[in-house]
Formats: structure tokens, C-alpha cells, sequence
């Protein structure tokens, strides 16, 4: 899409494309409906699953994350250390192997690579 833009606007073709999204992804209100009292008002009505989130206490959460952090932090050791070491020595093993095996004909250097691949990019984001 960005190309055809590019290329519309070197040869100076903008008017002869309308570049508009066609479907625009509308997102979920936090809460599931607001409706008018009485008074005028907004009345925020709740899922029955999202009631708990009415009577949370943000401040407490906050405090209670950050102690937790701070706990957690306190904690690790060289084993911590040497464990995330171990992942990413084995992360860039899937690496290699996934890229290794694309340049291999046949059926099971291509499974090799896609679980080579995907244990590579699942390995990067766990860690």
C-alpha cells in the first residue's frame, strides 16, 4: 500500500487514488455499556464479569507490583544468571539451526527449519 502511495506521488497521481482504509477496527469499550439515569447523569453499567474492576484499588496494585519487583530482585542469584545464559545459548542454537536448514532440500529440513524458527522466536520472547 505504501509503495502504490510512493509510486502515485512520484508521478504525481494523487488525485487518481483514493488511499482510505477500507475496514477500521473499532476496539472494545473498558466497559460494556453507559447508560442515562434519571438525572441526566451517566450511569456506568458493568459486565458481570468486569464488576471487580469498580472497586479496585489502583494505588494498593501499584504498591503491591513494585514490592513484588523489588522482592523478586532481591533474590536472584548466579543460578538465575547462568539459567538465562543456558536460553540463550539454546535460542541462538535454534537460530542457527532453523536458518541453517532452509538452504537444505526436502521434507524434513523443512520441518527442521520451521521448529528451529519457532523455538528461536518463542525462546527470545519468553525470556
Amino acid at each position: 500500500m505504501i509503495t502504490v502511495a510512493l509510486l502515485c506521488a512520484t508521478l504525481n497521481l494523487s488525485g487518481a487514488l483514493q488511499l482510505q482504509p477500507t475496514h477500521v477496527r473499532r476496539l472494545r469499550p473498558l466497559h460494556s455499556a453507559v447508560a442515562a439515569g434519571r438525572t441526566g447523569r451517566a450511569h456506568l453499567l458493568l459486565a458481570p464479569e468486569d464488576e471487580w474492576t469498580s472497586q479496585l484499588d489502583i494505588e494498593m496494585f501499584e504498591a503491591d507490583v513494585k514490592a513484588l519487583g523489588k522482592d523478586l530482585e532481591t533474590k536472584q542469584g548466579d543460578a538465575d544468571i547462568s539459567h538465562l545464559r543456558k536460553i540463550r545459548t539454546l535460542s541462538g542454537a535454534f537460530g542457527f539451526l532453523g536458518v541453517g536448514a532452509m538452504a537444505l532440500p526436502g521434507l524434513i529440513a523443512a520441518v527442521l527449519s520451521v521448529c528451529g524458527l519457532s523455538l528461536w522466536t518463542f525462546s527470545r520472547w519468553s525470556k
